[in-house]
């Protein structure tokens, strides 16, 4: 496309991938020898010249002087900085990352083109009319009475068995455990290093079944061995339906004692009793059943706002979230005492490729990114500095009173935008649902749509 501006001759636009726009400008004569002369000026004012007082020497005279190339070298930058800031001012863009001189030609005209990564508009699907049902799992009597078993668990105590004896069921057993298939080693520790201890509760449904039968009546300081077929839904896929042998030396054992289930409520700070714990947990896991069927909602909801929403993502921004994921990357090796350097050294790999690598995330994370940031505008959702407050309050009252004015520092202070994002998020997760969720039983029998 091209058009005209003031003190531009001609201006032609070009929309390239990856949200780049690019430009060939052309300034015309008279333009050209104005900056000239204005160049000139600078330089006799800077510069002596003999025979001339500072500021009088002749255009022609500074050219002989310093060189018709220079003249038209500090003209033109002068000449293409103010352009590129009139264009991009007059085509209201937004560049997000840095301008690219590609080619310049100046004689009688200066010709010159540019291109701009810039922030491009987004225009997303009608998804007024998506409809995804919030299925909410029932929680039955069985997963009650297994997470009251995890709670009782929680307050085991564990005792080192004073007379040796025989381990049995209930038992927990420290051991270092060796697996072979056939005779190829599956576990095998670095050379000069001993197999890790593993701790294993011995209950016929937490092991393998010959592995549970063996560990039975088995001694500390002894080493039992079995072979068992593993299971076709093994967790490791290259081993199911394969005979594993297991070499498995008993380091300890601990007789376990666990509380009763009267002593439970008091352990967990429930004052209600047996019944009232039960009521608090089944209460638990159908707000957690509720939010994994809104978290499922939101997540086929998110994909197809990014699947229908044609938005080219820029090269530079793309590097710059990779950029940020490395980084991130780097701490969480810096927690276990590693670098990036020794982890990339490892792998023959530069910075550079490492960047390359994440490219693909990048580029999803930040269209994501960009398609609910467009979502909540057009949604008007937006967090008050009274909702923050009170969303402060709410969390205050879940701690104890000698915790609540260092908690009320940090959530007021540096942690305050974490607080809003929190909020913000909340807002978010309950409009998606709003508009497209049609709540279900398990049954799949739709509890009636909400929206429009």
């Amino acid at each position: 496309m091209a058009f005209h501006r003031a003190g531009l001759v001609k201006v032609t636009k070009e929309k390239l991938p990856r949200s780049v726009v690019a430009f060939d400008i052309e300034l015309d004569h008279d333009q050209v020898e104005k900056e000239l002369d204005r160049v000139a000026r600078r330089l006799s004012q800077k510069h002596t010249i003999r025979g001339f007082r500072k500021g009088k020497a002749p255009r022609s005279v500074i050219e002989s002087h310093f060189g018709r190339e220079t003249l038209f070298e500090e003209a033109s930058n002068e000449l293409i900085e103010q352009s590129i800031q009139e264009v991009l001012k007059q085509e209201h863009l937004t560049p997000i990352g840095q301008v690219q001189i590609e080619s310049v030609q100046l004689a009688e005209t200066l010709r010159f083109r540019f291109t701009v990564p810039v922030a491009t508009a987004m225009v997303l699907p009608d998804y007024y009319q998506v409809r995804i049902p919030l299925e909410v799992a029932m929680v039955t009597d069985e997963m009650v009475q297994r997470a009251m078993s995890n709670l009782r668990e929680k307050h085991v105590a564990l005792l080192e068995v004073e007379e040796p004896r025989p381990a049995r069921q209930g038992d927990q057993l420290m051991v270092r455990m060796a697996m072979f298939d056939g005779d190829r080693p599956l576990n095998q520790p670095e050379e000069g290093q001993e197999l890790p201890q593993t701790t294993l509760l011995l209950e016929p449904d937490r092991l393998v079944d010959e592995v549970y039968a063996c560990l039975v009546g088995g001694r500390a300081g002894e080493t039992v061995e079995t072979t068992a077929r593993m299971r076709d839904d093994y967790t490791n896929e290259k081993l199911r339906g394969k005979d594993v042998t297991f070499k498995i030396e008993i380091v300890g054992l601990h007789e376990r004692f666990l509380p009763s289930w009267e002593e439970l409520p008091d352990l967990e700070g429930v004052e209600e009793g047996l019944e009232g714990l039960q009521k608090h947990v089944r209460e638990n896991l159908e707000n957690a059943a509720h939010q994994a069927a809104v978290q499922r909602v939101v997540d086929q909801f998110v994909a197809y706002l990014v699947e229908q929403t044609d938005y080219d993502v820029a090269e530079v921004m793309a590097a710059r979230v990779a950029e940020q994921l490395l980084h991130e990357e780097e701490q969480d090796l810096a927690r276990v005492g590693l670098t990036m350097e020794q982890v990339l050294e490892r792998q023959g790999q530069t910075r550079e490729q490492a960047i390359q690598r994440l490219i693909p995330l990048a580029e999803k994370q930040y269209r994501t990114t960009m398609v609910l940031s467009k979502f909540i505008e057009q949604e008007r959702l937006s967090v008050s500095n009274s909702e923050v407050r009170e969303e402060i309050k709410e969390i205050l009252r879940g701690h104890r009173e000698e915790e609540r004015n260092y908690i009320r520092k940090q959530l007021s202070g540096p942690h305050r935008e974490m607080v809003a994002q929190a909020l913000l998020d909340r807002k978010l997760r309950e409009r998606i649902v709003e508009i497209v969720a049609a709540e279900t039983d398990v049954t799949g029998e739709a509890g009636g749509s909400r929206g429009s």
